[in-house]
């Protein structure tokens, strides 16, 4: 087994090459987020917040020892892992300043296009929202780490996977602020309206500049992120044949919890699908641009 760890030894090498393209994101995401939040007066009211990030660097100077020192497959599932937390913080980081810069709630334009598709909110929200979606609504939060683990083992390449979803949420901190949305259930008159919309109202029409964290809530109603990311999933192990179709099914509830737990309109879902399609076709074409061959199946 251990003999198996050091496969593909590279003296001296303590970076996977083929991730220096997350690498860039994650530099290019906090030198922006830092000047952002610098010009607009933005700041966290609790180191706290920081720590998930400050495990996730940990993870990753381990997977650099590890390489180093030659067990290249457990490095790259460490780096991979920790690279997909990081950018998702510094990722996260930048919807704050958008909600400053949010333009009104756009919930009459969402709603507009899910009828015009004949679409009927109201209807399928009181037929199903008493069903159990929490669990497979929160398959968001365990499924890519456990997709990575797979790949690494499957010997397959991890890391336009890694790309892919810190592509897709620049793109979706980039299209947020255009379209902020109360929700179907706050909108229809279904529900109280959801906790998001006291921080963007905080954020963007009281000016509040301290974020606590009681203000660290998913805030985005076009596009679904949760939709991007079940996309990128299914694209992740469709060659995988044994978990094509359990992946599928996983994500295709995800994404149907999405309209009724997440309250998202179904506009919100489809311009989610199409981040997640331009997503894999950038990190795709980055890679494949890549001369250097991958160690995750070392």
């Amino acid at each position: 087994m251990l003999a198996g760890l050091r496969q593909g030894y590279t003296p001296g090498r303590a970076f996977e090459r083929k991730a220096r393209n997350i690498y860039l994101f994650v530099v290019v995401e906090l030198a922006v987020a830092a000047a952002i939040y610098r010009a607009l007066g933005l700041s966290f009211s609790n180191i706290s917040l920081a720590l998930p990030s400050g495990a996730a660097f940990l993870f990753l100077t381990s997977a650099w020892l590890g390489r180093r020192a030659g067990f290249t497959r457990v490095a790259t599932w460490l780096e991979a892992t920790a690279l997909l937390f990081i950018q998702a913080a510094a990722g996260w980081a930048l919807f704050f300043p958008a909600t400053v810069w949010a333009l009104p709630y756009a919930d009459r334009w969402l709603s507009a296009a899910d009828q015009a598709v004949g679409f009927d909110f109201p209807s399928l929200y009181r037929a199903v929202r008493n069903w159990p979606f929490r669990t497979i609504y929160h398959s968001f939060d365990w499924q890519p780490p456990l997709i990575i683990l797979i790949l690494v083992l499957a010997r397959r390449d991890v890391w336009t996977f890694v790309l892919a979803i810190a592509v897709s949420l620049v793109m979706t901190a980039v299209v947020y602020p255009f379209a902020p949305a109360i929700g179907p259930v706050g909108y229809y008159g279904l529900g109280p309206v959801g906790s998001w919309t006291h921080m963007i109202d905080a954020m963007r029409d009281h000016g509040v500049r301290v974020i606590s964290p009681k203000m660290m809530v998913g805030m985005v109603s076009l596009p679904s992120y949760h939709t991007a990311i079940g996309v990128i999933c299914v694209w992740a192990t469709w060659p995988l044949r044994i978990l094509r179709w359990p992946f599928v099914a996983i994500n295709a509830a995800m994404i149907f919890s999405t309209i009724p737990y997440g309250q998202h309109y179904l506009i919100d879902l489809i311009a989610g699908g199409a981040v997640a399609v331009v997503a894999i076709i950038i990190a795709k074409r980055l890679e494949v641009n890549d001369p250097q061959p991958s160690t995750a199946g070392s």
